[in-house]
């Protein structure tokens, strides 16, 4: 696929350029670019679909793919990070239908209370286990050891957490 096109762009009435030879019959693509329009915009996620990972964002349908580029604070972070009520900013393609195809997906802020979930190197680690206070993209994160206690994941690896360690933190 070229300029940015996308397996899941390729939908009937999609206009095509398609580079290629023919052999017994059939064109062998070596080459294909879909011409979709491009759209921009920014929305709450107010619904989501899983395992498919498609969105519904400001009345539109998101789907997303192998190639979405999901951001957080500048760090790349998986798909699996969106959740509904976060703010969005997404650019794709916008098929016929209406739906849009998310090339990349920037997450601008995240629902109050919410689940939130990312990745990233942790900093300025401060506090002794299981009650640490550290940074990950400009997040301030806090563990704690009473109430409902943070669960480290393998059991006991509070202790080998150091500022340039890369984390995946998962909370409210």
């Amino acid at each position: 696929f070229f300029g940015n096109s996308q397996f899941l762009e390729l939908v009937d009435g999609a206009r095509v350029e398609v580079k290629g030879s023919q052999r017994d019959g059939h064109v062998y693509a070596t080459r294909i670019h879909i011409n979709v329009e491009d759209i921009e915009f920014t929305g709450t996620i107010t619904a989501e679909t899983t395992p498919d990972l498609v969105f519904t964002i400001g009345g539109k349908t998101v789907k997303t793919s192998a190639d979405t580029v999901v951001r957080r604070n500048g760090d790349e972070q998986t798909v699996s990070v969106l959740y509904v009520n976060q703010v969005v900013e997404v650019v794709g393609a916008l098929l016929a239908d209406g739906t849009v195809i998310a090339r990349r997906i920037t997450i601008v802020t995240d629902a109050p209370g919410g689940y939130f979930e990312m990745e990233g190197t942790m900093g300025g680690k401060s506090g002794t286990c299981p009650t640490l206070s550290f940074s990950v993209s400009g997040y301030q994160i806090a563990t704690t050891g009473s109430g409902t206690p943070t669960v480290f994941d393998p059991a006991g690896s509070c202790s080998s957490l150091s500022n340039g360690t890369k984390v995946l933190v998962k909370g409210t």
